[in-house]
């Protein structure tokens, strides 16, 4: 298994979906609608790694001819949707949505719960969830917006 990996990442299929509508998303099904000009050595095929990456990087190119959106605006617009109450309402990701912070910046979630003491959690909510390799997180505290708790990570 691959060790996760935090950063900023931009997804094809989902910047795909924004620029055209209605058609299938797989690597192949985009190369054959979209006529993306891919030409990988002879001897690879469809489904392979290495076949795969050649499709994305031309995919890739194609969205950035045809949006002309940035790197940065790539990376916003690939992450998933945020509720409107699963954004963070202060600090340096303020305006960011939690799942994206657990992301790109877990430790701040951490330092977040460890000094910050104005966090409380609804008493008809559950706790905070968190991965399994991790140490447990004081029981006292949490993460919550508008009186709704968050879970991450």
């Amino acid at each position: 298994m691959l060790p996760e990996m935090y950063g900023e990442w931009i997804c094809t299929m989902q910047l795909a979906r924004q620029l055209w509508p209605g058609i299938k998303y797989g690597n192949q099904a985009l190369r054959h609608s979209l006529k993306l000009d891919v030409t990988p050595p002879a001897d690879l095929h469809a489904h392979r790694a290495l076949y795969d990456c050649y499709v994305t990087a031309a995919l890739l190119i194609r969205i950035m001819e045809t949006s002309g959106w940035s790197a940065s605006e790539m990376i916003v617009r690939s992450q998933p949707a945020a509720q409107r109450d699963d954004i963070l309402p202060f600090g340096k990701y303020r305006g960011q949505a939690i799942a994206v912070i657990a992301r790109k910046d877990p430790g701040y979630l951490k330092w977040m719960l460890d000094n910050v003491t104005d966090l409380r959690q609804p008493e008809d909510k559950g706790v905070l969830h968190r991965r399994p390799d991790l140490p447990p997180w004081p029981a006292s505290m949490s993460v919550h917006s508008s009186n709704r708790l968050l879970s991450v990570l």
